[in-house]
Parts: structure tokens; sequence; C-alpha cells
């Protein structure tokens, strides 16, 4: 089964979630729960940003970069590589 196969049945995420980088499966220390607060958390929040509109997610973008950029021109060109 070729890469583009796998990602379009929507397996290569189930595959790529089980194993390393280097093909093993990842082990979890005996004592380490299936959930914690942050994995509950990571998991609301990927509910709810899934549920934003085209038109959301185009405001919350404008607003990260600007928190990130600061408004500064000058250093958006030169991290963009210009």
């Amino acid at each position: 089964m070729r890469l583009t196969d796998e990602f379009q049945n929507g397996t290569l995420t189930a595959a790529m979630s089980e194993k390393t980088a280097s093909g093993k499966k990842k082990r979890k220390p005996a004592d380490y729960p299936e959930q914690t607060k942050g994995s509950k958390l990571a998991a609301e929040i990927r509910a709810r940003a899934n549920k934003l509109t085209p038109q959301e997610r185009r405001k919350h973008l404008k607003q990260a970069m600007a928190m990130i950029y600061a408004g500064d021109h000058a250093t958006q060109a030169d991290r963009a590589g210009h």
C-alpha cells in the first residue's frame, strides 16, 4: 500500500500514533495513566477547534499571528525569509 493510499483511507494517522519514527511501538511506563488532565484538555480543545467555521479559523489565525509578530512588519518580513 502506498503512502497516499494509507492517507486517503485514514489509516496513516492511526499507524503513526502507535509507532515512533524508528518503527517501534511506543511504550509508556507501567504506572502511567491512560488519561491525564492534559490529555483530557487536549481532546476537548481539539473537539472545539474542529467545530470552528472557516471564518472563525481565519479570525483566530489572524489574532495568533498578531500575537506572534506583535504587529512589527520588519520582524514578520525577516521571519518569512524576505
